[in-house]
């Protein structure tokens, strides 16, 4: 998160921030899910993970923008297996986009923070 937070003011670096972001989001509902006892797929998919939170009775409410969830998933796929389109710098979320990317990852963090703290 903290990455993130620095490297969001780069504007040539957004794919990156977009990264990072997904990988908070991905470790806090693995976190949540570990605090839980529960076993922590090798799963990347963001969706897969609430899901799997959801069907596990855990029930947060983290608020979510499901289509946020979703263009966060496809910039960390993009970014781990980079086809023609990934490369190419219009393919790059913008500078709008990943704040908006970033403050749901924070808004995620901060629940999964508190539900540790609390446990």
């Amino acid at each position: 998160m903290q990455s993130a937070k620095v490297l969001v003011n780069q504007d040539h670096l957004t794919t990156v921030v977009a990264f990072h972001v997904q990988q908070c989001i991905e470790k806090s509902f693995k976190a949540i899910l570990e605090l839980y006892n529960e076993k922590v797929p090798r799963v990347h998919d963001l969706r897969k993970l609430l899901q799997l939170l959801k069907d596990e009775g855990i029930n947060i409410d983290f608020s979510l923008d499901e289509e946020v969830l979703d263009q966060i998933n496809q910039v960390y796929i993009d970014t781990r297996y980079p086809g023609d389109s990934s490369l190419l710098p219009e393919s790059e979320p913008s500078k709008s986009k990943v704040i908006e990317f970033l403050d749901e990852a924070e808004k995620i963090y901060n629940i999964a923070e508190q539900r540790i703290e609390e446990y």
